[in-house]
């Protein structure tokens, strides 16, 4: 030793240098690590309030590495907060030459982050930071920000560990775990353009993964990489913001990858994000609501190509592609669409009454910039859209099916407009094809829509609100070019075909309306100011059901859904704003219709075929008249033509209306003479021409009216009909062939409210058949030339006598000569006198016949009788007796002659006279008895 040492081992280098090594070595392996050990713990359980236990410690002094196993910490409670298996830390000497401290290797094994939200919304790792001191030193006037640590990382290893985080500030505790979570940073500084690459590689399960890898420096600030997410379960992120979802993600994987630059390049070296190589793809995305109830599935949606800078705000991408899914929409009871209600409404937050707000430290924010997007193509595949009304009484679901749609190029930029292409199928059946550009912002459109086989049918629910119609057949056709201008007026314009129409009727279930077709031609139709405008329609084939049932009430009004009582006010609103419409032309071609009356005595029936007509310049605002022609046939044989000219706006301004009717068989209408006029009618056909002008609502009308053998029937009970001579008014009106030909002008004020024509036209026949039965006669003296009835009213006869004179009988051979020309007209005569006129002459008569058939005389041919008083006294005597006739002279034996003889005829006219009136006998008896008295 004192060799080795020398004579002074105290003063030896060697000495010095061995003892040093050996206590560099004692305190590096040995104190170095209880110091650390017991130092870490106190700091923990001291300074941090946590409690901490750490396994083993190990320095090697002479490889300046540093080993810590088993380092556990966790609150007062037990609750562990961070695990660690092993940390090792090797410190590089090189790092001096640089002023810096250098660490060649820093590696964690198996490191477990417990990280938990608490109740009350605190980090339970917030524990480890340490507490603030109280005293808060002055802010200095002037202050720069604090340089950072000169440090020198070669390399630094995170391996097989994993975070567990919680979250229990919530209706429901959300968890995630990190396993395994490996990450490498290799070549790091904080020195002034020094950096390093890193690696982070995490799985969220056995099928999730997340890896971010690129280069990172710290002064200046830059971080440039590749980020990747692959195949990340997105009910995991539905699940954590579930208190904000209103609905449910029960499936879909989310993958991005994307490269990326974050620096200090953005304004007054703010920090600036440029991702660029963007692929965000979205597989199996399926969205329930929380009833639950599907909202939609997408198979696959992919973003391709997407560049996005901050905080410009600018996102530019190749490509988005929707693949395959369908989407399930709809409005519900109260009108509102489900989509707009996907998201809770946060509660307002209160800010604490301790906390005011010091002015000195607001801070104004700056407005975010609006997102600037383009989207090179949009593309939508295979995906099927449901969607239904739930406020309309029943279930009306509607598809859309979009086989391809796409917009290119997509941009949110003001003013642009992008080229949309899209091929649909709507409920099955109907083809749907549109082309043309839209824009967003702001909003226009010029889109040609190309319409093939569109259903009605599904329209039917929409209809069960206010008719309850059903459209059992039709579809629509239609070249349509729709204008919305982002300033200026809306058009719709455009051909439109509605074919097969077909409609059932609900209310009775009974077939009601149906056409082959209706071709609509250069509709315009203007939103602002609203018009419509339509150069012609054509309507073919059509057929209409129209009936009065029983109780008074149509077809229509029973199909009408009755509206709520406040729906009057609504109902005048919408006729103060009527939409204007004008009809160029409308063509009517081969027009059908069924009329059935139930509310009549006898059912009535008729049908009208082959109606054919034009109808031009319809409009409900120009003041040019409006033209109609219609020719068309009733029953069998009947024909009928009507040509009309009105002012649609004011029709009782200026309208004329022609009809003409002919060979209509009137037995259809015997239900209506029944219920009106009290008869049936058995046979006749009809010829009718009507011919109005109305001006400035003034009625001028000429019906001209022709009945050929008209026949009536039986009279039918009818509360309605009116107390008319009919079967004399008909009989009078017939010629000679059996036919009435009438005419029967009529006038009227269609200015007051309560004349209608056809009150005036049947007022006017009711008024002509009264006068015809009021007076006959008159009628038939019109057959003659004179126009009058010349006395054919009465025949007269001399008082008590049956002989005519010469003048009557010549009245009589008229009336014979008229009856002849209405073989239908009978006249029937009964015995009749005139008691004031009649009574006397026939009561001296009798008396005549008696007193010469008791003087066995004849009637003598100058007409008087020389009475005798013996023949007299015989008469009496026959009638009364010898004894009232002795009685009868005894009282007038001082009465002069001429008197006796006067009572005694008096006496014998009466019993004489009293079989044809004891007063004639009388008077009679008295004048003769006068005379025989005087003799």
């Amino acid at each position: 030793m004192r060799h080795f040492f020398g004579d002074r081992p105290l003063k030896s280098f060697r000495f010095w240098l061995l003892a040093g090594l050996l206590g560099y070595s004692l305190g590096g392996f040995l104190l170095l690590p209880y110091v650390l050990k017991s130092q870490v713990i106190h700091y923990v359980d001291t300074t941090l309030r946590q409690q901490a236990r750490l396994g083993s410690v190990s320095f090697n002094p002479f490889l300046l590495r540093l080993r810590l196993h088993n380092l556990q910490l966790a609150s007062p409670q037990q609750a562990p907060l961070v695990e660690l298996g092993e940390l090792v830390v090797d410190l590089d000497t090189f790092g001096l030459f640089k002023g810096a401290w250098q660490f060649s290797h820093i590696r964690l094994n198996e490191l477990d982050v417990f990280a938990e939200i608490d109740s009350a919304g605190e980090l339970n790792l917030k524990r480890l930071i340490p507490p603030s001191s109280d005293a808060v030193p002055a802010a200095p006037e002037t202050s720069s920000p604090a340089a950072l640590p000169r440090l020198i990382l070669q390399n630094i290893v995170i391996a097989q560990s994993r975070v567990h985080f919680k979250q229990l500030n919530r209706s429901e505790p959300f968890s995630l775990d990190l396993n395994p979570l490996n990450f490498n940073i290799a070549h790091f500084s904080t020195l002034a353009e020094d950096g390093g690459q890193f690696n982070l590689a995490a799985n969220f399960s056995d099928s999730e993964s997340l890896t971010f890898s690129g280069a990172v420096q710290v002064e200046p600030l830059s971080l440039t990489g590749h980020i990747e997410l692959d195949n990340i379960q997105l009910s995991r992120g539905g699940d954590y913001l579930r208190e904000l979802l209103l609905f449910s993600v029960n499936a879909g994987t989310l993958s991005i990858a994307s490269d990326f630059v974050l620096d200090k390049t953005g304004p007054a070296q703010s920090l600036a994000l440029r991702a660029s190589k963007m692929n965000v793809t979205v597989e199996q995305l399926q969205l329930a609501t929380l009833v639950p109830e599907p909202l939609l599935k997408l198979q696959h949606i992919a973003l391709n190509g997407a560049n996005f800078t901050w905080p410009e705000q600018k996102l530019h991408a190749k490509s988005l592609l929707v693949d395959s899914g369908f989407v399930l929409s709809w409005l519900d009871s109260q009108k509102v669409f489900n989509y707009t209600q996907l998201l809770a409404n946060p509660a307002p937050q209160t800010s604490p009454r301790s906390a005011p707000q010091q002015p000195s430290s607001v801070q104004v924010a700056t407005p975010s910039k609006p997102l600037q997007l383009r989207l090179d193509k949009i593309q939508l595949k295979n995906l099927l859209i449901n969607f239904d009304n739930h406020s309309l009484r029943e279930s009306s679901p509607q598809t859309v099916d979009i086989v391809d749609l796409s917009l290119r190029p997509f941009t949110l930029e003001q003013g642009a407009s992008f080229d949309l292409r899209a091929k649909l199928n709507i409920n099955d059946q109907g083809r749907t094809t549109i082309t043309g550009r839209v824009g967003a912002t702001p909003p226009m459109a010029a889109l040609a829509i190309q319409l093939r086989e569109l259903p009605l049918a599904p329209i039917n629910s929409y209809l069960h609100d206010a008719i309850r119609l059903n459209f059992t057949k039709g579809s629509i056709d239609a070249d349509l070019q729709l204008d919305y201008p982002s300033n200026g007026s809306p058009a719709l314009r455009g051909d439109i075909d509605i074919r097969q129409l077909d409609t059932f009727d609900l209310a009775d279930q009974e077939k009601w309306l149906n056409w082959q077709n209706l071709k609509i031609q250069s509709l315009d139709l203007q939103l602002e100011p609203a018009s419509l405008t339509i150069a012609s329609v054509e309507l073919v084939r059509p057929y209409f059901d129209a009936v009065i049932f029983a109780n008074g009430e149509t077809r229509l009004y029973r199909m009408l859904v009755p509206r709520p009582q406040d729906s009057a006010v609504k109902n005048q609103a919408q006729q103060e704003a009527a939409l204007p419409i004008t009809i160029g032309k409308f063509t009517l071609i081969d027009g059908r219709m069924d009329y059935k009356d139930f509310n009549l005595p006898l059912n009535f029936a008729t049908h009208i075929h082959s109606l054919n007509g034009q109808a031009m310049a319809l409009s409900t605002t120009s003041s040019e008249p409006a033209q109609l022609r219609l020719d068309g046939k009733i029953d069998q044989y009947g024909s009928a033509k009507i040509s009309a000219t009105s002012q649609l706006n004011s029709p009782q301004t200026l309208s004329e209306i022609k009809l003409d009717l002919a060979n209509v068989d009137i037995t259809s209408a015997s239900s209506y003479s029944g219920k009106f006029a009290g008869y049936a009618i058995d046979a006749g056909t009809l010829s009718l021409n009507l011919d109005y002008h109305i001006e400035n609502g003034q009625l001028l009308g000429d019906n001209h009216l022709r009945l050929e053998q008209l026949t009536l029937g039986d009279a039918v009970d009818s509360p309605d009909a009116v107390s008319l001579p009919l079967k004399l008014a008909v009989a009078l009106m017939k010629d000679v062939n059996g036919d009435i030909d009438l005419d029967l002008p009529v006038t009227g004020d269609l200015n007051n409210p309560e004349v209608r024509i056809g009150g005036i036209l049947w007022k006017a026949l009711g008024n002509l058949v009264v006068k015809i039965a009021a007076s006959p006669f008159k009628l038939l003296g019109a057959l003659f030339e004179s126009g009058a009835d010349d006395g054919l009213a009465s025949v007269i006869f001399a008082p008590g006598s049956s002989q005519l004179s010469s003048v009557e009988q010549q009245q009589l051979d008229k009336l014979a000569q008229a009856l002849q020309q209405k073989p239908s007209l009978g006249l029937a005569i009964s015995a009749c006198y005139l008691p004031d006129h009649d009574t006397s002459p026939l009561q001296s008569q009798q008396f005549a016949q008696a007193y010469l058939a008791a003087a066995g005389e004849q009637q003598p041919t100058s007409g008087s009788i020389d009475y005798q008083g013996a023949i007299l006294e015989s008469l009496y005597s026959e009638a009364f007796g010898v004894e009232r006739l002795a009685a009868l002279k005894s009282e007038h034996s001082l009465t002069p002659r001429s008197e006796v003889g006067s009572e005694v005829g008096s006496e014998v006219g009466s019993e004489v006279g009293s079989e044809v009136g004891s007063e004639v006998g009388s008077e009679v008896g008295s004048e003769v008895g006068s005379e025989v008295g005087s003799e």
